[in-house]
């Protein structure tokens, strides 16, 4: 949920919308994290990666053929975050976003307005003639991005 919050953000702030800037990159090169991290503000301190294994295998392709000691991942390689709610790079079409750097402490909120508890309902007769007891637990949690450029998509 949060990539997919993040991934629709708009690439500018408006007075409705918390604005995630975009780098376009068709090709992943030994700079592409470093340009996106120009793009941040300098309240992001605390950045991690998301992107696909796959994603990151790619990465790391153009930093072997570099032949000599280059970090793709400007120092970030122990904060990568590996999720397949992003296509993998190869996979991914233009203006996918295949990686998202940032501040997920900083620029992401989730609320709870009743707290950490769930509320939990038990009903003993829709499901009787089943012999079964039906239980339905709810949370209500409100969540987005609040911070201006705490995060970077990089897209196709």
């Amino acid at each position: 949920l949060i990539i997919a919050k993040i991934n629709a953000a708009p690439a500018t702030t408006s007075a409705t919308a918390v604005g995630v800037p975009v780098l376009s990159a068709a090709a992943i090169a030994a700079d592409t994290i470093v340009m996106a991290e120009a793009l941040l503000s300098g309240q992001a301190k605390n950045l991690n990666i998301a992107m696909n294994r796959q994603t990151y295998a790619a990465f790391v392709s153009v930093a072997l053929a570099a032949n000599y000691a280059v970090d793709v991942f400007d120092g970030l390689k122990d904060r990568i975050v590996f999720t397949d709610a992003l296509p993998a790079f190869t996979a991914a079409g233009s203006g996918d976003t295949y990686a998202i750097i940032g501040d997920f402490g900083y620029g992401f909120q989730a609320n709870k307005p009743n707290g950490d508890n769930i509320v939990i309902k038990v009903d003993d007769l829709s499901l009787a003639e089943k012999d079964l007891v039906k239980l339905v637990g709810r949370q209500y949690v409100g969540m987005g991005v609040v911070a201006p450029k705490a995060f970077v998509k990089i897209v196709k």
